[in-house]
């Protein structure tokens, strides 16, 4: 399954959450309709057991949405900002700007993906959150001064371990930090060796304008201070620099504590 707006591709988050939409049962009307106006409110769709996403857009050009992974009992919640014509709904959000064909009919929201995919949503009366679905403690936070301003990055978070290995990413409607780590215990991974990786983008609408700080580039560690009760924390610092051009980004005083969202 996949998601057809793509939230998490640019941060190759689609495989570390497992995140899909399903086709719902379309209603009787055979009436379509576009614009923004025929857009507007809450739409879900559900496949019993497996996952649940809702999404709201309002007149006012804002976008929620919530994912549920029902099976795994996680919920991640982002915003941004929406807008449609006749033929298209453009979203921008935490991983940048996309775009995709779109019909209404009735109650139902189709949405065409770049295959030619058609995901089907349903129109609903109540917004829900991420506490909705009683999963416990799905929020995590990170912390850091990046180039001297400190920011707070826990708009979406999500840590991942696999194959002995961690993800961890976590970022704002604007930034982001994430990082790679070839290890899943407790300890100090130096950032450029065996494989250890630091990347920061000041824009997530341009996600290829990244620092880093991996092999022969930049500087810094991570210091995992607990593995536990299915929560990653820790502290970090590091020097990232472009892969062209010149210049550096200097991120200090970092710390974290994010759910692991997804074990293999």
């Amino acid at each position: 399954m996949k998601t057809p707006w793509k939230l998490f591709a640019a941060l190759g988050l689609s495989a570390l959450l497992g995140f899909g939409l399903i086709s719902c049962e379309d209603d009787s009307s055979d009436s379509n309709n576009t614009g923004a106006d025929a857009v507007v409110g809450i739409w879900q769709h559900t496949e019993a057991g497996v996952d649940e996403e809702t999404i709201q857009m309002t007149s006012t050009g804002a976008i929620t949405w919530v994912l549920a992974d029902l099976a795994a009992e996680t919920c991640i919640s982002f915003e941004g900002t929406w807008s449609a014509d006749a033929d298209s709904i453009t979203t921008t959000g935490t991983v940048g700007t996309s775009s995709v064909a779109y019909t209404v009919s009735g109650n139902t929201l189709t949405i065409v993906d770049e295959d030619g995919e058609d995901f089907s949503y349903t129109r609903i009366s109540t917004m829900i959150d991420c506490d909705h679905y009683n999963f416990g403690s799905t929020t995590g936070t990170m912390t850091a001064t990046i180039d001297g301003t400190v920011y707070t990055l826990n708009s979406f978070t999500t840590a991942m371990r696999a194959d002995g290995a961690m993800g961890i990413v976590a970022g704002d409607f604007t930034r982001q930090i994430q990082f790679n780590l070839l290890g899943d215990t407790a300890g100090t991974y130096s950032l450029g060796v065996a494989g250890n990786s630091a990347t920061y983008i000041p824009s997530i609408a341009t996600p290829l304008d990244f620092f880093m700080a991996t092999f022969g580039m930049g500087s810094g560690s991570v210091e995992i201070t607990s593995v536990a009760n299915d929560t990653i924390t820790g502290t970090f610092a590091f020097t990232g620099v472009p892969l062209s051009g010149t210049g550096s980004a200097a991120i200090t005083n970092g710390s974290f504590s994010i759910p692991i969202t997804t074990t293999q």
